[in-house]
């Protein structure tokens, strides 16, 4: 995390706590990793949510009753804050009450010994264990080892001789009869969202503008960003490409034979075909691609991942001289959609230089007939610096989320 996001987290933390908000952070490998993970009483929950929210925090994830997620786009990073509440999967209260602020460096050695119970990965935070190793109390983490765990002795012994791989924690019976409790519980949330996914599936987003807008480039960066912290799925829509109908092969033969026959007219990488019978056939194909592909690829990716990013779609049809505008754009509204669709746009002089190899009346052409239905797009993003319209469109797309 960079220094300006670092500054503004624990200023919202000073200001958590002067509101009375009882929040802990349980550690500080967000400082490095951008995710926030704390606990908060039950009972401030909804003061953090309105905090929160205040301080551009968006909430992400509405069906867990014991943590809330809630992200924001900042300083060209994602940041996740993540707060587990009243407890920390079955953690010993007595250890972790009273704490304001941070946990101490000895609760926060018990926290991760304690975690390796579930998810065995101790050995993966050997760098800062050792750190916070340094500036624990010994004694006092013994005593702490003794109220979770059969084998404190053992556990200390391993973890005094930095052998955090051989360190095999044993729940006390107290401890045990809670552990398939939030196992259970994890379990049913993760089944529980499979399905939610089938009905709130993830974010589907779409890049579009005219050839040399800066579409891939920009869906590259975006990526970069978000999958940091989310499950992001992007490809590339491949202009007038077939994903699914086995037509690609076909499509070639078809526009050699055309412009050998005097059937059709190329300048450039642009094809146009002298048949109103193509302009009308088309949409029609176009629209089966896109519906199959919609349901065949686009939705099962949107079910596994959180954001689905693509940098075309079926509305590039609009620009092409082959295929009769009104049909498209009728087809268009019944084809499920995008969840949202930004276009990138950028004057012609600029789009002519990064794209010299195409023709410049077609550029304005295209450019012309997306201005004509810029009410399809939710969002308008001038591409004249890379870093500016990408923070742009990722603060657009976390708000979405």
């Amino acid at each position: 995390m960079n220094h300006k996001n670092i500054q503004e987290i624990l200023e919202l933390k000073e200001k958590l706590l002067k509101k009375n908000i009882h929040v802990v952070f349980v550690n500080s490998r967000w400082m490095a990793k951008g995710e926030i993970n704390n606990l908060v009483r039950r009972k401030d929950v909804k003061k953090l949510d309105r905090f929160l929210k205040q301080h551009g925090f968006k909430r992400y994830q509405f069906y867990s009753y014991w943590k809330k997620y809630y992200v924001k786009y900042s300083n060209k990073e994602l940041i996740i804050w993540d707060a587990h509440i009243d407890d920390y999967e079955g953690a010993s209260k007595k250890v972790l009450k009273n704490q304001k602020g941070n946990l101490t460096s000895t609760r926060q050695v018990y926290l991760h010994i304690y975690n390796s119970t579930y998810k065995n990965d101790l050995s993966k935070h050997k760098d800062y264990i050792e750190a916070l190793s340094e500036k624990a109390d010994h004694d006092l983490l013994q005593k702490y080892l003794k109220e979770s765990f059969k084998n404190p002795n053992t556990i200390y012994f391993y973890f005094k001789r930095k052998q955090y791989e051989k360190i095999k924690p044993i729940l006390r019976y107290k401890h045990q009869i809670h552990k398939p409790k939030y196992v259970a519980r994890n379990t049913t949330f993760k089944f529980l969202r499979i399905i939610n996914k089938l009905f709130k599936p993830g974010k589907y987003f779409v890049i579009m503008g005219t050839d040399g807008s800066g579409k891939t480039t920009t869906l590259n960066e975006v990526r970069y960003i978000l999958k940091k912290h989310l499950k992001v799925k992007t490809s590339r829509g491949s202009r007038f490409k077939f994903k699914c109908l086995p037509l690609n092969f076909l499509v070639n033969k078809i526009a050699t034979k055309a412009k050998k026959t005097g059937k059709a007219s190329s300048e450039g990488d642009v094809i146009n075909y002298k048949s109103n019978l193509l302009r009308y056939t088309i949409p029609f194909v176009y629209y089966i691609e896109y519906f199959l592909r919609y349901f065949f690829i686009t939705y099962p990716q949107r079910i596994r991942n959180n954001v689905v990013m693509e940098d075309r779609y079926f509305l590039d049809l609009l620009t092409s001289n082959n295929a009769n505008k009104k049909l498209a754009r009728f087809l268009y509204t019944i084809l499920p959609k995008p969840s949202n669709i930004v276009y990138l746009h950028n004057n012609i002089k600029t789009i002519t230089k990064r794209r010299p190899e195409h023709p410049k009346e077609d550029i304005i052409r295209q450019q012309k007939i997306f201005n004509e239905y810029s009410k399809l797009f939710n969002k308008k993003v001038k591409t004249d610096n890379l870093d500016n319209s990408v923070d742009e469109i990722c603060h657009y797309l976390t708000q979405k989320l």
